[in-house]
């Protein structure tokens, strides 16, 4: 699963979250106004669409989840505001990496232009992948300076580098540093 808090201005479109491409992967992200959930799965695309119009100038927490039935349910504040049917899982790691905020791979998972900067505020971005390891590798996007804090949480051993640094290193998930 994956969900923020956004706030959104009123310009309104863009990518969220997109890891992978036409092949394989999932996005989030917002198209005419509206919040769209998407998997890519063997080239087939499938989207739960919010048939609201997203809210714009508040906070508003956005959970999309691929669920062990398949399910794809899009909430918004605690609202079911999408259903839709995967074919499958995403069957690996996708070959084109993660980005938040944009979508900065060689081709969209869903059905907006390429780049499509987020207009707006995203805090708390988090994927929850089970059953898999996962190697994350991609571009933050950082509008502006800051202090930025970073948490991982995981049944596995997880790693946080950021320009190289390591930021978190959880060689045992039963001793968390």
């Amino acid at each position: 699963s994956s969900g923020a808090t956004l706030t959104l201005s009123p310009a309104g479109d863009g990518v969220i979250l997109a890891h992978g491409g036409r092949l394989d992967g999932y996005a989030l992200y917002l198209k005419a106004g509206h919040l769209i959930f998407a998997t890519r799965i063997k080239s087939e695309l499938t989207v739960a669409r919010d048939e609201e119009p997203f809210p714009l100038n508040k906070k508003v927490k956005v959970t999309a989840e691929l669920r062990r039935d398949l399910g794809m349910v899009l909430t918004v504040d605690g609202r079911e505001a999408a259903k839709a049917q995967s074919p499958s899982f995403v069957p690996g790691r996708p070959f084109e990496g993660l980005s938040v905020g944009f979508d900065q791979r060689p081709t969209p998972v869903g059905e907006y232009r390429l780049q499509n900067y987020f207009q707006g505020t995203l805090e708390n971005v988090r994927v929850r992948l089970m059953g898999m390891a996962v190697v994350y590798a991609g571009q933050l996007r950082v509008a502006k300076a800051g202090t930025y804090q970073f948490k991982l949480a995981a049944d596995s051993a997880t790693r946080l580098a950021v320009n190289g640094r390591v930021l978190i290193d959880n060689a045992n998930p039963a001793q968390p540093p």
